[in-house]
């Protein structure tokens, strides 16, 4: 792949991991509202380059699911990227990112127990399980200084490999 990608993450993208819905997903996988997680799905469309839009959707699922532990692999442009992440042994995260007019920026997690969508441009996210709920979620500020702080190294970890995998077309490691 012939795409030119910037050389470091811009750490002032990263915000979206302080949205309510993204709050309110980090804290159900976290209290196991959907059981374990087996797949993490996220959709980012914005204005932006590809890899500033993979390191903002990696950064709200490292948020939700810590740190990856797993191989990426990478297909893409400077437009639009797809990753494939084995995040950690059991758990499978695809990322579709691209540049485009208007905003998309959704998530959705599968669990053992149920699943949980995020829609990161509402006001709230939705529990299924063997019914459906839709939370609405306001964070207080001490939700929000709990959810923790955006680790940049983390993220420019994945999006390392994620570059990494653009170049020789192969499953790259996330740690070294």
């Amino acid at each position: 792949m012939n795409a030119v990608h910037s050389s470091a993450v811009d750490a002032t993208l990263l915000v979206d991991r302080f949205r309510g819905p993204a709050i309110g997903l980090a804290s159900a996988a976290r209290m196991g509202q959907f059981g374990l997680p087996h797949a993490m799905h996220g959709e980012l469309v914005d204005a932006g380059s590809a890899d500033q839009l993979a390191a903002r959707a990696v950064d709200v699922v490292t948020a939700v699911l810590g740190p990856c532990q797993g191989d990426v692999v990478a297909a893409g442009s400077d437009d639009a990227w797809t990753l494939t992440i084995r995040w950690r042994r059991g758990v499978v995260v695809t990322l579709l990112v691209g540049r485009g007019d208007g905003v998309v920026h959704r998530y959705r997690v599968l669990g053992s127990n149920g699943q949980a969508y995020a829609d990161l441009t509402g006001p709230a996210f939705e529990l299924v399980g063997t019914t459906s709920t839709r939370v609405g979620f306001g964070p207080t500020p001490e939700d929000r200084a709990g959810s923790g702080t955006t680790d940049l190294a983390e993220v420019e970890r994945v999006i390392a490999a994620a570059r990494r995998s653009l170049e020789s077309g192969q499953a790259e490691p996330s740690v070294s």
